[in-house]
């Protein structure tokens, strides 16, 4: 019978918040937990570690993926820049100091 097939499923869809816009499921996403999601009415799906955008095929959605690898990527950049500019003067200090012992 049907509910033999619905009830696995209905677990699986326990775990599935709505929301109505994918501000909404940003705003709430640092709340998610294990395997819940948030699925939003303008078609984004996000997971507490992924994201997903139902409102693209696949050809866009790889796109998007590299987009997003690539602004990861030049965040990264910049935090590392950002630190290496702030421990060199620490690194040169140590240098001074040990020196001077």
């Amino acid at each position: 019978p049907l509910q033999q097939w619905v009830a696995p499923l209905l677990s699986c869809w326990q775990a599935v918040g709505i929301v109505n816009t994918h501000q909404d499921a940003l705003t709430l996403h640092h709340q998610l937990q294990g395997q819940q999601s948030l699925l939003s009415l303008d078609g984004f799906w996000l997971g507490t570690n992924w994201q997903l955008n139902l409102n693209l095929d696949e050809s866009a959605a790889r796109q998007q993926g590299i987009l997003q690898q690539q602004l990861r990527q030049q965040q990264l950049k910049q935090q590392l820049n950002q630190l290496t500019n702030e421990i060199t003067p620490l690194l040169e200090q140590k240098q001074q100091l040990t020196a001077e012992i």
